[in-house]
């Protein structure tokens, strides 16, 4: 009897070799991680991370992840600490638990230069919590 693999596996097996490629450039990049919590919004035991790289010539890659959440929909924001700010990337959904940054995303120059200023941060929004369930800072290391 043949061993039926889950569709999560099928998804991985074709997500790997994607984000894998989105990393390689000439171009060097530095490798952020942030972690993803609730108690930036919202009192929650829900997490992830987001784990990008953004260029000096401004495109941006990556992928968020999170557990213990059915996520609806996950952006980059621009706005100050403490502010809410508009949403500058749309993240593609790839499960119910991951979601990709679209291959070829290249931020404006206003825009880095806000993630150069720590004024960028990732949401994670789900439909108990449409204004947002998880968020993190997006800075330069």
């Amino acid at each position: 009897m043949k061993a039926s693999t889950s569709p999560f596996i099928l998804i991985l097996r074709w997500v790997i070799p994607l984000v894998g490629t989105m990393f390689m450039s000439a171009a060097v990049a530095e490798k952020l991680t942030f972690p993803l919590s609730g108690n930036q919004k919202i009192p929650s035991t829900v997490t992830g991370t987001v784990e990008l790289s953004i260029k000096k010539n401004r495109t941006v890659s990556g992928l968020l992840r999170v557990t213990n959440l059915d996520a609806a929909v996950a952006h980059i924001h621009e706005g100050a600490p403490g502010e809410s700010g508009p949403v500058v990337v749309d993240l593609i959904k790839i499960s119910s638990t991951a979601f990709a940054i679209r291959k070829g995303t290249r931020l404006s120059k206003a825009q880095y230069a806000s993630y150069q200023a720590g004024k960028l941060y990732a949401d994670v929004h789900s439909k108990d919590h449409e204004g947002g369930e998880l968020h993190a800072r997006i800075t330069p290391h």
